[in-house]
């Protein structure tokens, strides 16, 4: 039998260097990410998706960085305050697209 996946993902954050949708259903987050990111960038966007993670009850997440030109690498902030934080609020699966 073929099945045919609908995309369900609908819109929830529109900015100039990243998109995010969300499929309820599935439980899952798209972040797509464009342009330099320096670290005021890397931390409003990535507290965005913790936001929209609680909100939805995200347990995965697609993180495509291939539009990404470049970014501070703020490593140790991720390490420190966003993995866990993703952790915490549930994430059980992360892609991550360079």
């Amino acid at each position: 039998m073929l099945y045919v996946h609908e995309n369900e993902e609908q819109l929830v954050h529109s900015t100039d260097y990243l998109e995010i949708r969300v499929n309820a259903g599935d439980k899952m987050l798209l972040s797509n990410w464009q342009g330099w990111l320096d670290s005021a960038k890397g931390h409003s966007g990535c507290l965005k998706i913790l936001d929209y993670v609680n909100e939805y009850k995200i347990t995965k997440i697609l993180n495509d960085n291939s539009k990404v030109t470049g970014h501070s690498g703020d490593t140790k902030w991720m390490n420190k305050v966003w993995i866990p934080g993703l952790r915490e609020a549930g994430v059980q699966y992360f892609a991550w697209v360079y």
